[in-house]
């Protein structure tokens, strides 16, 4: 289970990746995933039961502090790696 700390893509300091794909569902409430791919920055606003695999850098956020949760598969043993990232004040 998986609720967001971020509230804002502000907010959104960190970006990870792992070494195998990650699955997502949202089960309630509003999630905003932030994906860097190819050097772009996303925004892709969650919908319930949609699947949603990962394989780029990313994290995500709750708009405003609403209420969010998500499901989280990941296979066991993922190696993860990080970096920061300036995202406020870009478009979407």
């Amino acid at each position: 289970m998986y609720c967001p700390e971020n509230c804002s893509r502000e907010d959104v300091r960190v970006l990870e990746r792992h070494d195998a794909p990650e699955l997502f569902v949202l089960l309630r409430g509003s999630i905003v995933l932030v994906v860097e791919e190819g050097g772009v920055v996303r925004e892709v606003p969650m919908e319930p039961g949609k699947l949603y695999v990962i394989e780029e850098w990313h994290n995500a956020y709750r708009p405003g502090g609403c209420e969010g949760v998500a499901l989280v598969v990941e296979r066991p043993g993922v190696k993860t790696e990080f970096k920061e990232v300036r995202l406020g004040g870009g478009s979407r």
